[in-house]
């Protein structure tokens, strides 16, 4: 897409009209293709216009350039196309009296018809005044007309009245026609497919084809949309408010920020027989100890409804071990999984088939329990109480979350009930289809948005209950996945009540610059709360993994976990013992004046959005971090008022999606003389993909816009970009003498 003065620089419409079964009222001008035609039924309209040099004109100086990311898989991938050359017109069925609509217009662009994909500004369906939800098209290409003389406003109480197109006249169509059109000759033809026996012709009238950057294009949606998604950052604020952050107490304080973890015993899948003597217990505990941990992590038996049958061995266990790690200095945590069950598990199940969560789209079971479900958050946190009244002190609690596999979950009453009464939203029992798991619709990111709600006030609850037990209880939460494209929960939301952490990252060496930019970012959302953040680092069988893993740790602030066995002790010893790792260890900020602010909402986004946004931040975390530059990674998600003054200049990656709110702060921090160095497109839409228009970051930055180009195809069926070709730098005069003035840069994504 090409950017450029719209009143000066504007490509020129070359007009003429070929007519089939109707006629033209007034003459065509520049951007102007018919005042009116009138076409019969089965017959059909043309009109031709041309463009000029269709290459790449000098940009605009109020334009910046950027790389538009594509995707060959799914259209759903990215944001819609919404600039470059449109289509515009109004059209009505001739009639005499109000009488619905007709599924009879098609519109096609050099042969090719247009299809509900092209629409702009019109949902693919929407809700008549009876309650009748209507496809906006038959077939994907047929389009809905309604009959109406001389385009006389509809009725208030009339029954096929459009309520579920705010702000919209229902006789306009618009189409986004980029993709169809060339340089030189294009031809536009509307056609009536009614039947020839029928005597109901189309009117059209006001055509145009217009060519406007995609800010520009997207000022009319912000401007139409502005109720509805005020709504929805209504409901967002509303989220928030719910959402509570608890302290722990001053002593737990202290012990997390010099926490270093090792494991008690074997697996996950133990039976939880092993140091199950008082003198065996004592033993393995002070082994523990001399090596340098301060916190010893049980597991076994790890999924608890296939075990309850065990209930009164393993609650003995626990006790005899939490008074093992107690007398050696140890803080004793716990290991489990209360929510997924297996085979075993389907006696307790079947006593409240209530319990498991069940898929968005038919409703069918999974194999995992919903919190949100009372009976079961209930059995949960009565679990875990009895648990903590065995001495055990922390807990981490595997899969409170939800299910993610081939479906969506959880559409249980309990879900549906919580996500009405916390955002004033239904969500649709029947005809979701194109709402569940669709990225570009803002009630799925508000329903992802809930979710994560959901998971922390649960989390919050459990905490609260654990601590009338122990006022010192702390419940652990991690992920896989920190920052990457994500419809789950998020780790580090729940940071708010939770000691968060990461897994698998044991391969440091190499992957040291990538887990330096992870970890560095964990870490900025865990201190936005108050809290540490922790890290599992599985040392294996080699000594130099062991010691890797602990020094990583210090230098990216997180307190580790290693997988300790008898082999692995002087290895842990020797590294834990290092004179200088607690200072490094110490719970701080970072001296930085540079900010790399994290755009959180975009990892629910359209994934491939999601997955650029990721790649910039990581890439911009890890050449600071290579560089030997100290940053901050800032979220911006939760962005406070004053938090940017801490700093000279903030880096801004890809993040074509920020909160209003985070807008609002970044433009002032600005305007108060703060720099901001943005690396792509950024800002031009809310959390829930609502145009911003004037209030986007571009348009406030006094810009026109952002202008994509240099086009990259992202292939998800393969993995892997298509179609990259090299980049030429220019270097300018003095800027690193000792390298040519030009530079090629081999194809890459980035």
């Amino acid at each position: 897409m090409v950017l450029f003065d719209h009143a000066l620089t504007m490509r020129r419409a070359i007009l003429g009209l070929l007519l089939c079964g109707g006629c033209i009222v007034g003459t065509a001008a520049a951007g102007e293709l018919f005042a009116e035609a009138r076409i019969a039924a089965a017959g059909a309209g043309q009109w031709t216009f041309a463009l000029s040099d269709g290459g790449r004109p000098p940009l605009d100086p109020a334009t910046v350039g950027t790389r538009q990311y594509l995707s060959s898989g799914n259209r759903a991938d990215t944001y819609p196309e919404a600039g470059a050359t449109t289509l515009r017109f109004r059209v009505r069925s001739e009639a005499a009296a109000l009488a619905g609509m007709l599924a009879c217009l098609e519109v096609r662009v050099n042969g090719r018809p247009l299809t509900v994909s092209d629409l702009l500004n019109r949902p693919p369906r929407f809700t008549l005044r009876n309650g009748t939800v209507v496809e906006t098209a038959r077939k994907d290409s047929q389009f809905l007309v309604y009959h109406a003389p001389d385009f006389s406003r509809l009725p208030e109480d009339y029954k096929y009245l459009p309520i579920g197109l705010p702000d919209q006249d229902p006789f306009v169509y618009e189409f986004g026609i980029s993709a169809h059109v060339v340089t030189g000759a294009n031809v536009v033809e509307i056609r009536n497919t009614r039947s020839p026996d029928a005597a109901t012709a189309l009117v059209v009238v006001e055509g145009r084809v217009d060519e406007l950057s995609e800010d520009e294009r997207l000022l009319e949606p912000s401007r139409q949309q502005s109720e509805l998604a005020a709504r929805y950052r209504a409901a967002a604020a509303r989220l928030e408010a719910r959402m509570p952050t608890l302290p722990d107490s001053p002593r737990m304080q202290d012990l997390l920020g010099d926490m270093r973890m090792a494991s008690w015993g074997s697996a996950n899948s133990s039976p939880m027989t092993e140091y199950d003597r008082p003198e065996e217990a004592r033993a393995n505990a002070r082994r523990i100890r001399d090596d340098g941990a301060t916190v010893a992590i049980v597991r076994g038996r790890h999924f608890r409804l296939d075990h309850l049958d065990e209930t009164a061995r393993l609650m003995a266990f626990y006790k005899l071990t939490a008074d093992a790690c107690r007398e050696a200095g140890l803080l004793p945590f716990a290991h489990l999984d209360f929510t997924l069950f297996w085979q075993p598990g389907y006696a307790i199940v079947s006593q409240h088939p209530d319990w498991p969560q069940v898929a968005l789209g038919d409703g069918t079971p999974h194999h995992w329990c919903c919190t949100n479900n009372p009976s079961f958050r209930e059995a949960h946190i009565r679990y875990v109480e009895e648990i903590c009244r065995q001495g055990m002190v922390g807990f981490m609690l595997d899969e409170i979350n939800f299910a993610h596999v081939g479906k969506y979950y959880c559409g249980c009453r309990h879900c549906r009930e919580g996500f009405e009464e916390a955002t004033g939203f239904r969500f649709p029992e029947h005809d979701a289809a194109d709402i569940i798991g669709n990225s570009r619709e803002p009630l799925w990111r508000l329903w992802l948005e809930w979710q994560h709600t959901s998971i922390t006030e649960f989390k919050s609850e459990l905490v609260q209950r654990l601590r009338k037990v122990n006022p010192d209880a702390v419940v652990l939460t991690y992920s896989t996945n920190i920052y990457g494209p994500a419809r789950t929960g998020n780790t580090f939301e729940e940071g708010r009540v939770c000691f968060s952490g990461t897994e698998g990252t044991n391969r440091v060496y190499g992957q040291f610059a990538n887990q330096y930019a992870t970890h560095r970012i964990a870490d900025g959302f865990s201190r936005r709360w108050g809290k540490p953040a922790w890290a599992q680092y599985p040392v294996a069988d080699d000594a130099e993994k062991a010691w890797a893993s602990a020094f990583f740790a210090a230098v990216v602030n997180n307190k580790p976990w290693g997988w300790r066995s008898h082999s692995e002790g002087e290895a842990l010893r020797d590294t834990l013992a290092w004179p200088h790792l607690a200072e490094c260890m110490a719970f701080a900020e970072p001296v930085a004046n540079l900010a790399v602010l994290l755009g959180t909402p975009n990892r629910w986004g359209p994934p491939l959005e999601a997955s650029v946004h990721q790649a910039e931040v990581f890439g911009l975390c890890q050449a600071m971090g290579l560089r030997g530059v100290q940053f901050d990674p800032v979220p911006g998600l939760h962005l406070e008022p004053g938090r940017l003054d801490a700093f000279s200049a903030a880096l801004i990656g890809y993040s074509p999606a920020m909160p209003l709110a985070t807008v609002d702060l970044v433009h002032d921090w600005v305007q108060r003389g703060g720099t901001a160095v943005v690396t792509g497109l950024a800002g031009r839409y809310d959390r829930f993909g609502f145009a911003l228009g004037e209030y986007s970051l571009i348009r406030r930055a006094g810009l026109r816009g952002v202008h994509r180009r240099d086009p990259m195809v992202f292939n998800r069926y393969q993995g892997k970009p298509e179609g990259l070709r090299a980049q030429v730098i220019d270097l300018a005069a003095g800027v690193m003498p000792e390298l040519p003035r030009q530079v090629a840069v081999p194809p890459t994504y980035r």
